[in-house]
């Protein structure tokens, strides 16, 4: 699942909004929001659960009582939004991007409720935890992050247990190959409608700029170009000599692997070039270069 949803979820983090949010950069109105539209999808995705859990191929990764996130996501949203939080959510299901989320939920065969599953929950323990950081320093006593917190599992070196006994319990179950690509395409629109939720806070909160819009379209040609990769890495990162070994760093679930730290692509240096720092490192090195010139001409 790791290595066959790793195209699609180096997209879902082109977004604008999450890079915006990594920089701090998203209003809290724009974060509400995002809870909102969770909210709905993830009603659903434990509604279906239920349904399922009795299902062979579902049970052994039904773990309710350490992985629902609706009554987090209502406590968060009850202290943002007061009374109101019940109509803000009527608002979120209403939009397309999420409608059409919940409704492939909602008809999703037992087999495939697992690649949902992973896609969300083992995404909340390993990337949501850097996301709750991030949303601590964001706003401040302002926040509340009850979403990221699981009761059950309170510490790193719990998740980290948790999320190896499901990656083990994933990689035991009785399904063949024709069954295992089934589950991995149902992780990829997973992820490509969490990207369409994305998107959608882009465009709301007035991040769907040209330069947002480039960067994705980089993105999206660098995972197309990546089907001869290794491990999730692009082609250029896998020659590359500062590429970060897959074993140096930590695995987490639902992640893609490690990247080099030089870029390689137009997303990478577009990245890169946005910084205040880098910008005034090219300015005096341009400086620099035009003395020396200079000199040479007077020579």
């Amino acid at each position: 699942l790791k290595r066959g949803t790793a195209d699609a979820h180096r997209a879902a983090e082109s977004v604008q909004f999450v890079r915006a949010f990594l920089r701090r950069r998203v209003p809290l109105d724009s974060y509400v929001e995002f809870l909102c539209m969770l909210h709905c999808v993830y009603s659903a995705l434990e509604q279906r659960a239920r349904e399922c859990a009795s299902h062979p191929l579902f049970a052994p990764v039904h773990f309710p009582d350490h992985l629902e996130r609706v009554p987090a996501l209502e406590q968060d949203l009850a202290a943002y939004l007061s009374n109101s939080w019940r109509d803000r959510i009527a608002s979120a299901a209403a939009l397309p991007c999420v409608r059409e989320y919940v409704e492939r939920i909602e008809r999703c065969p037992p087999e495939l409720v697992v690649a949902h599953a992973y896609t969300r929950y083992l995404g909340d323990l390993s990337g949501g935890q850097v996301l709750r950081r991030t949303a601590l320093k964001a706003y401040g006593d302002d926040a509340h992050v009850a979403f990221y917190d699981f009761a059950l599992m309170p510490t790193k070196k719990e998740q980290r247990a948790f999320k190896e006994a499901y990656r083990q319990t994933l990689d035991s179950m009785p399904a063949d190959a024709e069954l295992g690509a089934r589950i991995v395409e149902e992780a990829n629109r997973a992820f490509e409608h969490n990207t369409a939720l994305f998107e959608h806070l882009d465009r709301a909160a007035g991040l769907d700029t040209a330069e947002g819009q480039l960067a994705r379209s980089a993105a999206a040609r660098e995972a197309r170009n990546a089907a001869g990769s290794s491990g999730g890495q692009s082609a250029e990162a896998a020659k590359c000599p500062f590429a970060i070994a897959p074993g140096a760093a930590k695995e987490e679930a639902g992640a893609a692997a490690p990247a080099c730290p030089i870029p390689h692509n137009a997303q990478q240096v577009m990245f890169v070039l946005q910084n205040p720092r880098t910008r005034v490192a090219l300015l005096a090195l341009g400086v620099l270069l035009l003395g020396v010139l200079l000199a040479l001409v007077r020579a």
